[in-house]
């Protein structure tokens, strides 16, 4: 029985807990707090400049206290209105994060691949990788289905991608304001990462302002949006991403020269189409970079780092990928007739359509191998003894025996059609 590696799983399991609840509750705290400054700053002003008025000969009557008071008072009950719900958010976070402690827990009670906990869990885990696919490929609605079918409403972050997906159509179409809105209410998280996202996004604002001759309000966005961001790189990154940014503005600011159907290069490839293309991935890339998300999809890299794991040379796809390369003309011919011989039904890698992902993969380093029945799919060891038939074909000797008790003792071998029977069949010992 094998063991599970749980520190491994669990650290593929950080997004879980440290991305999304972590980082809300962190955004929610800094909201309360930003409330709470702002308006406690302002009463404090405030009651410091009555206290003083009122102290003053011909100062602030009676009545005005009293009014400003009440407006005190009023603008009070409006903040505890606001931290309510806030407070009422944080516990929305704190209840999901319960759910998702509660699901990694069960990780920790399962000891084997064999027990009931890691079938419990495995099995919401799978479901999590597909609903983070779909949200990730912009399928909402089939995504949301399999969240409510599954009851994973605590254990998956919709909203974030959902308004991920928002922002990367609206780029689509040529429109940069709600990406520009994204990076405002996230610059901090940018400025640590080092992302240059809103420069590249004022840049294109800019250059489609020239492509429209709107030149004058193109220099003075500029000067309002361009010159400052590069300014504060020069605080912010090194100063190679300082001057790299500095280059893009004066190639930018060149277009002021030139009209849009120019062709000299590379100021044309600043006015192709394209560029929104490239702005929507770098939008998707910076936004799973501020979350400390992977950034493909968990499904992607799960199933590649098992097809690389599975992968052997007498694999389908090894041996079709190595044909190119083949130096050996004699040898050529015998392993494309392997590799367009009949295939392992029980590998993944060897079978459609998992053959066309494994073939870019490379193999993992095997010092045992493991033989498999293509009967019964069983691996073919100490506890499942082989035989092999007189075709040197290697199967289940009880495969076989089931074979042989339905056809009246003559067994087809699956592989080649050969037909024998088990007086025939020899044992295989595997050390």
């Amino acid at each position: 029985m094998y063991r599970i590696p749980q520190e491994s799983v669990l650290t593929l399991e950080q997004p879980l807990l440290k991305v999304v609840p972590h980082d809300q509750l962190k955004r929610l705290q800094r909201t309360e707090q930003r409330y709470c400054e702002k308006v406690l700053g302002n009463h404090e002003k405030t009651a410091k400049k009555l206290c003083k008025e009122t102290q003053q000969p011909g100062g602030r009557s009676t009545e005005e206290v009293i009014k400003a008071l009440g407006g005190m008072a009023k603008q009070l009950g409006q903040l505890k209105r606001k931290l309510e719900e806030i407070d009422r958010d944080q516990q929305r976070v704190v209840e999901r994060t319960n759910v998702r402690l509660s699901h990694l827990d069960d990780l920790c009670r399962a000891d084997t691949f064999e027990s009931s906990e890691w079938r419990r869990w495995s099995t919401v885990k799978v479901d999590r990788v597909l609903v983070d696919f779909l949200m990730r490929e912009g399928w909402s609605d089939t995504a949301e289905g399999l969240v409510r079918s599954s009851g994973l409403e605590s254990m998956v972050d919709s909203g974030l991608f959902d308004q991920a997906q928002a922002i990367a159509h609206s780029l689509l179409d040529g429109n940069a304001s709600e990406a520009l809105k994204w990076c405002a209410d996230n610059k901090n998280g940018l400025r640590k990462i080092k992302n240059t996202l809103e420069f590249q996004l004022r840049l294109q604002e800019f250059i489609e302002l020239v492509h429209k001759g709107q030149k004058l309000d193109a220099i003075m966005y500029a000067r309002t949006h361009l010159n400052p961001l590069v300014a504060e790189a020069a605080v912010d990154y090194d100063s190679e991403r300082h001057q790299s940014l500095l280059l893009e503005m004066q190639r930018a600011m060149t277009l002021l020269a030139l009209s849009p159907d120019t062709t000299v290069a590379p100021y044309c490839e600043l006015y192709a189409g394209d560029r929104w293309r490239t702005l929507r991935n770098a939008f998707l890339a910076a936004h799973v970079e501020l979350h400390s998300l992977p950034l493909r999809s968990l499904l992607s890299v799960s199933l590649q780092a098992g097809l690389s794991t599975l992968k052997t040379m007498q694999c389908a796809s090894s041996i079709a990928a190595s044909l190119d390369s083949d130096k050996d003309a004699k040898a050529a011919p015998n392993r494309r007739a392997a590799a367009q011989g009949p295939r392992a039904a029980q590998c993944p890698v060897c079978v459609a359509p998992l053959d066309v992902i494994a073939a870019r993969l490379p193999r993992a380093h095997h010092e045992h191998s493991s033989i498999i029945c293509r009967i019964s799919g069983r691996v073919l060891g100490s506890e499942e003894v082989a035989g092999c038939g007189p075709n040197g074909q290697v199967y289940s000797w009880k495969a076989l025996e089931a074979l042989a008790a339905q056809t009246n003792g003559h067994i087809q071998c699956p592989a080649t059609g050969d037909r024998f029977t088990m007086q025939y069949v020899k044992r295989v010992f595997i050390m």
